[in-house]
């Protein structure tokens, strides 16, 4: 999915393997840090957050899932190990090559796979998840929305984590960095109500809400009928 990320106009090509050096840095448990020219963290993401198990926050969103579940952007498997372990079949992709190493061994089905190129099942997933921060990918929620609707099985659910602010609706250039990798890439923030506005646009019904443990989480069913 970190392709996506390069979208800066001044990004070049050693920049976007930075970027990869950062994902990969990070998986190997080396702190993410995030921060806009204002010092502000859009991620939030906590810092044992990718390699701990699931939460009870995490399985109130396994508790939702329609079968079979695709998570995008997986990292090391939290969720996809969540899904299995509940009976739920499931499959994650990254982009990491070190984030599905440690997703297989943890015996959570994962690919190496890019989000914009072609995916297995494509229009057939009960569920999509969009986790841990994963909607401001590359600063371009609507292009996400629209790729997970292409995903999910007609009638099936896209879940997707937001901003704990409710009507948070920004992007900024954030500076990314773990260990001696770090770059720029772009990163929105979106609250739950502003994810609910976006995702009508796309033919989206908007279904349950839910937080839990300072995070927040939305749920949409793709239309029975596509046009």
């Amino acid at each position: 999915m970190y392709r996506q990320l390069i979208t800066d106009r001044d990004a070049t090509a050693g920049a976007s393997v930075d970027l990869h050096r950062i994902f990969d840095h990070a998986y190997h448990g080396r702190s993410l840090e995030a921060k806009t020219v204002d010092g502000v963290d859009p991620l939030r993401i906590a810092a044992d957050l990718w390699h701990r198990p699931a939460d009870a926050v995490d399985r109130l969103v396994v508790a939702r899932c329609q079968p079979p579940v695709l998570d995008l952007g997986c990292g090391p498997g939290r969720m996809v190990a969540a899904l299995t372990e509940s009976g739920r079949s499931a499959l994650g992709v990254d982009v990491s090559s070190v984030a599905v190493g440690a997703s297989n061994r943890r015996g959570a089905p994962t690919l190496r796979r890019d989000l914009s190129g072609p995916l297995p099942g494509e229009g057939r997933w009960g569920t999509v998840l969009l986790m841990d921060s994963n909607l401001g990918l590359g600063g371009d929620p609507d292009r996400l929305l629209r790729r997970c609707a292409a995903l999910v099985a007609p009638g099936g659910l896209i879940i997707c984590e937001t901003d704990p602010e409710p009507y948070a609706d920004e992007t900024h250039r954030v500076l990314l960095r773990a260990g001696t990798a770090s770059g720029r890439v772009r990163w929105a923030r979106i609250g739950i109500e502003a994810l609910a506005a976006r995702a009508r646009r796309h033919n989206l019904v908007v279904a349950e809400r839910w937080s839990a443990g300072g995070r927040t989480c939305r749920a949409a069913h793709a239309l029975a009928t596509r046009r």
